[in-house]
């Protein structure tokens, strides 16, 4: 069963919260402008945490979020090992939930505040 979707605003301006919230808090907002309900945030699964656990109809997301000011250098951002957890996570995720579609994006937040989604699988 999926929790009740809450939308966050993206909180450009406030100095009290750290940058990588900033960035969850714009890919969580581009993606419940899209449908999605967040079912978690910064959840610890089974071999790491994922930024942002989304659910839509029968589907998971799971979400790496990456801040980025260029973008020539955007895998650098995201370690190998960290890629190999998030899949270790879908594939176990899906093992437990087998009516489900799960599927691994890392998204990028550019300075304009744009996202980026790269699918991971």
């Amino acid at each position: 069963m999926v929790s009740p979707a809450f939308t966050v605003k993206p909180s450009v301006g406030s100095k009290n919260i750290s940058k990588g919230l900033k960035c969850e808090e714009t890919v969580m907002y581009h993606f419940t402008q899209m449908g999605w309900k967040c079912i978690g945030h910064r959840k610890k699964l089974f071999f790491s945490e994922v930024d942002l656990v989304l659910a839509k109809d029968n589907k998971i997301l799971l979400i790496e979020v990456k801040s980025l000011h260029d973008q020539w250098m955007a895998f650098e951002r995201v370690p190998h090992k960290q890629i190999q957890n998030l899949i270790k996570n879908k594939i176990l995720y899906q093992v437990g939930n087998p009516r489900l579609q799960v599927e691994c994006r890392v998204c990028f937040v550019l300075k304009d505040q744009i996202v980026e989604e790269v699918y991971i699988d």
